[in-house]
């Protein structure tokens, strides 16, 4: 279904998305150092029906290969991921999965949930945000979890000078992006 390529200083990013294991990307590369599989055995029960990969590669050789199974209920919710230079973690996330790894020395830092099903990472200097479905959290760069807040459609959120501007069906409310909500 379509493969995206990005590359840092340091990484080559490629990502695919299939209905079939066999048609991403990852399936051409040879033996990589690492290999990551998330919920490969659902595929095929409920709504689990694609698969999503990333792999990792300096210039010279891949480092490591991440590959999950998801629901993605029709690609209303698309898988995405964001890299942090400074602390060399990638953050993941496709369905109501999510997860975080650094990549050299490789280690998997969590595998958690996103409420109903992923939106989108974005970066706030020091901080990441996700935007799910029915959740806003929060995680430091380096990978540790600050907060979680339900939220209900139509929202949205913005964040100025460290506080977040939070709108849920026209209830607004403000708060620190590193303390969170009260």
């Amino acid at each position: 279904m379509g493969i995206v390529e990005f590359s840092t200083e340091k990484y080559i990013f490629t990502t695919s998305r299939a209905l079939k294991i066999s048609d991403l990307h990852s399936t051409r590369i040879q033996s990589p150092p690492v290999f990551e599989a998330i919920d490969l055995e659902l595929f095929g029960l409920d709504e689990y029906r694609e698969y999503f990969c990333v792999s990792v590669a300096d210039h010279i050789k891949t480092q490591m290969v991440v590959v999950q199974c998801f629901k993605s209920y029709g690609s209303v919710f698309n898988p995405g991921i964001l890299y942090v230079p400074e602390t060399d973690i990638f953050f993941v996330g496709a369905g109501e999965r999510i997860s975080a790894f650094h990549i050299n020395p490789y280690e998997k830092l969590w595998l958690d949930t996103a409420d109903t099903g992923f939106w989108f990472w974005a970066r706030f200097g020091e901080y990441v945000v996700m935007s799910a479905e029915l959740e806003l959290a929060a995680w430091r760069i380096t990978g540790e979890k600050l907060w979680t807040r339900f939220v209900e459609p139509p929202w949205d959120y913005n964040v100025v000078n460290g506080e977040v501007n939070l709108d849920i069906m026209g209830d607004k409310s403000t708060f620190s992006l590193e303390k969170g909500p009260i």
